[in-house]
């Protein structure tokens, strides 16, 4: 009797991480069901979620995060590739784990600003190139020069850091002297480009080809440009159009999108 009311008990524990799971896809559609967490490969990463509906298979460059067992990953640029990342912390800089040499731990860290700017916790020259890429909190990058802390102490380091911009973005605020005061922006609308990009990766989603893959990465590196208000390089523009002549049912409308992104003279 005892063993029946284990299993059953057992079975309702699964059933409810099972509802707990979520994937938000890169169209910002939020599906609930049961997660798995692929083996990493050289050339991409990938999650199934299984529903009511049957297993779907997203790439990492396909959704934005991912819930398991009350544990929150992230799809986070890496190199060429987009890598699964644990997210052990969240802030202006967040800290997350990723894996490494084809490992399925999470071991490796790695280190994101709300910029887009990261790097891999480096285990040689950390000294350097930790205060090189935190020297915008003189605090900070003066505890790493004198070893106050080390590759151990990277929640501190991380926490620190947070608290030391939300501080200097407070000071930056408050003050109001008329070379320094700022006034509030606006959300910005997102722009004919913007929605153009949306609509692409929405049909490219339904579209089963060997190069729609590549086109995602591409159009994904392209919204991130836009969003940090750079400039859309021509090798980009370049590849956008040559990517979009390989994927039937996308070119007319990635023809539009690299006119609207084209400089006008």
């Amino acid at each position: 009797m005892k063993k029946g009311i284990a299993v059953v008990l057992c079975l309702i524990s699964c059933w409810c991480y099972g509802q707990n799971d979520y994937v938000v896809t890169t169209l910002r559609d939020t599906i609930r069901g049961e997660v798995q967490i692929l083996l990493p490969s050289e050339r991409y990463e990938e999650i199934t979620i299984k529903t009511d509906d049957g297993i779907r298979r997203f790439k990492a460059f396909q959704f934005i995060e991912v819930g398991k067992d009350s544990l929150v990953y992230r799809s986070v640029k890496f190199g060429e590739i987009y890598k699964v990342m644990q997210l052990d912390s969240e802030g202006y800089l967040s800290l997350l784990s990723f894996r490494s040499d084809g490992n399925y731990s999470f071991g490796a860290r790695y280190l994101s600003k709300k910029t887009g700017e990261g790097i891999e916790v480096p285990t040689l020259l950390f000294k350097k190139i930790m205060s090189d890429f935190l020297s915008d909190c003189d605090e900070v990058e003066k505890k790493i020069e004198d070893k106050t802390y080390k590759r151990n102490d990277l929640e501190k380091l991380v926490s620190h850091y947070n608290s030391c911009i939300e501080s200097q973005t407070r000071d930056m605020y408050s003050d109001t002297s008329s070379d320094k005061k700022i006034t509030a922006k606006k959300t910005p609308e997102i722009s004919p480009a913007g929605e153009k990009i949306a609509a692409i990766k929405k049909k490219l989603q339904t579209i089963r080809s060997s190069e729609a893959p590549e086109l995602m990465v591409l159009l994904n590196d392209i919204e991130s440009k836009l969003g940090n208000n750079e400039k859309v390089p021509g090798y980009m523009l370049a590849a956008l159009k040559e990517q979009g002549a390989r994927v039937n049912g996308v070119n007319a409308e990635v023809i539009e999108l690299v006119e609207l992104l084209t400089p006008k003279d």
